[in-house]
């Protein structure tokens, strides 16, 4: 399995479940009441599914981005404010 991910395995797995159960459950003559959380429970599912998938590499500053920084802020509120928005920056 390529980029095999523990997390969206056992997510899969977890939905996977829920399906078979809801399968069962809507066959069955007593018909479930609760259907409804069920289907929130797969958007749920589905969504961190889709969001862990999604999810980038986190990217750090090179050591020159850090020197350009560093040379052009004295100020520590400034500097920490131009590092957060330079990492920002590169991960969204």
């Amino acid at each position: 399995m390529d980029d095999y991910d523990v997390v969206i395995d056992a997510l899969q797995k977890h939905r996977d479940r829920l399906w078979d159960m809801t399968n069962r459950n809507m066959n069955s003559e007593y018909f479930p009441l609760n259907i409804m959380d069920e289907i929130r429970l797969f958007e749920q599912l589905d969504a961190a599914i889709t969001a862990r998938k999604n999810k980038k590499e986190w990217v750090g500053l090179t050591d020159e981005e850090i020197e350009q920084i560093v040379d052009h802020w004295n100020d520590p509120a400034m500097f920490i404010d131009a590092i957060e928005a330079k990492l920002k920056e590169k991960n969204t």
